[in-house]
């Protein structure tokens, strides 16, 4: 197939499997084209991966600049421009706004069949705002078919916006197996510690760092040989470095920005942390569980069909300092559940979220998908 795929290329979670997808699809003989506003992140990692990569540009205009560019208009165009050059057969946007809208007009102009995967934030919050709601809605009630990455987000979108039940479907996200995996090589920036919690994220509110970082400074009043290692960068990242200074926890606590590869401390980590307030699936739980380690996580969205509490980590209630130190304390002291809860992280992300589970279930949707809009025409 000629398949379209379009995301954002920062190194939030839809961006992140919108990216791997291309690879995977183009791996599988695919003829992948990939629209984004820069060469997306992960990508990096997979130089000559066969993906053709479309920039969208959006043109400097005067007028545009205390409004910014429209765009939905330059990808929309770009788009447009490739479907007729290369006769796309699909053309599948992750996270709705801008992309979905570009989308629709693509599909109005050339009838391709078009498919948006939301994945949170774009219909639960963004999408719900005033100023986006009625668009969103509308622009998705114009997508083919519409996939969401668990069950709880497709509860939301059925309850917050006007669709029929089965026009959604839920294909969870997937990891690769074979990179995150228990033998990866050895992480000597652990080495110091005798346990370790691994944490990444874009450190948004929403990721809820600071609560981890004042949980952690609660579990090393036992545990005082012990690190916190924080990966990404966002908005809340200066708060959160003026938070372990005020807890003089400046020993325990390592900030190391944006890693292109983190499996090496998920695969050397006593656990990986995700107090999230809220998740639609929790990608990098995921990731650490097929490195075979335990994880600790905040019980809401989507978390708990990806952890089964007490089977691969340990989940707590919204905000419970209590509870999350409990969990972080009882992997801590208990190797033997260490094993256990790691092991069936495993056992669970081959199972359930592999590349080979999950890939073929997209090339499905696909299929279908041309196969009835084909039909209609």
């Amino acid at each position: 197939m000629k398949i379209g795929i379009a995301c954002y290329p920062s190194v939030g979670g839809s961006g992140m499997v919108g990216t791997r997808l291309a690879i995977e699809l183009s791996r599988k003989g695919h003829d992948v084209h990939m629209f984004s506003s820069d060469v997306p992140f992960l990508m990096q990692n997979f130089p000559g991966s066969g993906v053709k990569f479309h920039q969208v540009t959006p043109i400097s205009y005067p007028l545009f600049s205390k409004i910014g560019a429209a765009y939905s208009y330059a990808e929309a165009s770009k788009m447009i421009e490739v479907v007729n050059k290369e006769k796309l057969d699909v053309i599948h946007t992750h996270y709705a706004i801008p992309h979905a809208l570009a989308a629709a007009l693509v599909k109005q102009i050339t009838s391709t069949p078009v498919i948006c995967t939301v994945h949170g934030s774009d219909v639960h919050t963004v999408g719900l705002d005033p100023s986006y709601k009625p668009i969103v809605e509308h622009t998705l009630k114009h997508q083919d078919k519409i996939t969401t990455v668990s069950n709880y987000l497709k509860d939301v979108l059925l309850e917050c916006y006007s669709f029929e039940e089965e026009n959604v479907e839920v294909i969870y996200n997937f990891v690769d197996t074979v990179h995150h995996n228990p033998n990866h090589q050895h992480c000597e920036l652990l080495d110091e510690f005798e346990h370790s919690i691994t944490h990444a994220s874009n450190f948004r509110k929403i990721k809820n760092i600071p609560f981890l970082i004042r949980c952690f400074s609660k579990v090393i009043q036992e545990f005082t040989s012990a690190v916190l290692l924080l990966a990404g960068d966002g908005p809340e990242k200066k708060y959160c470095e003026e938070l372990v200074r005020d807890l003089s926890i400046q020993k325990n606590v390592i900030f190391r920005g944006i890693l292109t590869d983190l499996n090496c401390f998920f695969a050397h980590s006593t656990l990986v942390a995700m107090p999230s307030t809220l998740e639609s699936f929790g990608l990098i739980l995921t990731e650490a569980m097929s490195s075979g380690t335990p994880v600790v996580a905040s019980r809401v969205g989507g978390i708990p069909e990806v952890v089964e509490d007490g089977k691969q980590g340990i989940l707590f209630s919204l905000q419970n300092e209590k509870e999350c130190v409990d969990a972080i304390s009882a992997i801590f002291r208990d190797e033997e559940l260490r094993k256990k809860l790691g092991d069936a992280g495993r056992e669970r992300v081959l199972k359930h979220f592999s590349i080979e589970h999950i890939l073929p279930q997209y090339e499905k949707l696909y299929e279908r998908t041309i196969e009835e809009v084909n039909s209609r025409n």
